[in-house]
């Protein structure tokens, strides 16, 4: 229930998200943001509906770490970012990160100026994110993964008949399901599944198409919505088109919220 958002727990609390915009560069722990739920009513019944919130990935990270008996992202990198040699999907759990490029974030930025790197800093400390998608990475790795994931490689391939079965999840889009962690789309042609990601300056969307067994991602250095005015989908969608040799698709529409 917590990998599909069937858990009824909503988003992080008002509390927690005015402390990030008071304070960015302070370290916030993951638990802030789960307490800051705890006096929240639950959105339904859990097992009943579907409502996405980075609270569910967070407590399956203390879940993890509980089970394992060791530091989530290190459990990570021993199980999954190893084995499979995705050497550029980092932990995002300082200010400082080798090779993270400039990001912007535009004019109404929460947490301070357009641009989300200062002398090589973060502004806001992504520490809090954590289990809920505390990780950088660069197309390539991510398109690996997400094929590595889809594919069987990263797990028991047994799971798989569950990861591609998911309740319906229009809050995400007309005709999306969620899976085990990933978005069920229903493109044009076959079906894909992937995710968004989305933080201050910084917006990212990967797709595995099943009929091809193509993966794509494309990552933006900024969260502008005025600069994004044609949704990623339809972006990797065009690439995909063009890797196959097939005509052109009329575009959408506006852009969706990233996630």
């Amino acid at each position: 229930m917590l990998l599909q958002h069937r858990s009824g727990i909503g988003p992080y609390g008002a509390a927690f998200m005015d402390s990030l915009v008071r304070d960015p560069a302070g370290p916030h722990d993951p638990l802030e943001g789960v307490e800051s739920v705890l006096d929240t009513p639950a959105l339904f019944p859990a097992g009943q509906g579907f409502s996405y919130s980075d609270v569910n990935f967070v407590l399956l990270a203390y879940i993890a770490e509980a089970v394992s008996g060791a530091p989530a992202y290190r459990k990570i990198v021993r199980r999954f970012l190893g084995p499979l040699q995705l050497g550029l999907v980092r932990p995002a759990d300082r200010r400082r990160i080798q090779g993270l490029v400039q990001g912007y974030a535009g004019t109404k930025n929460p947490f301070g100026g357009e641009r989300m790197l200062v002398d090589g800093e973060l502004v806001l400390d992504p520490s809090f994110a954590w289990g809920g998608g505390g990780f950088v990475s660069n197309p390539r790795d991510l398109a690996r993964w997400m094929a590595d994931f889809c594919e069987g490689r990263a797990f028991d391939a047994g799971l798989l008949p569950s990861v591609f079965d998911g309740p319906p999840a229009a809050q995400l889009g007309p005709n999306t399901r969620y899976g085990l962690g990933v978005h069920i789309d229903a493109p044009r042609f076959g079906r894909a599944l992937g995710h968004g990601g989305f933080f201050p300056g910084y917006t990212t969307c990967v797709r595995w198409y099943e009929t091809p067994r193509i993966a794509l991602a494309i990552q933006l250095n900024t969260s502008d919505e005025q600069k994004l005015s044609v949704p990623l989908e339809d972006v990797l969608e065009r690439g995909l088109r063009a890797l196959l040799d097939l005509p052109e698709a009329p575009a959408s529409g506006a852009a969706k919220p990233p996630r």
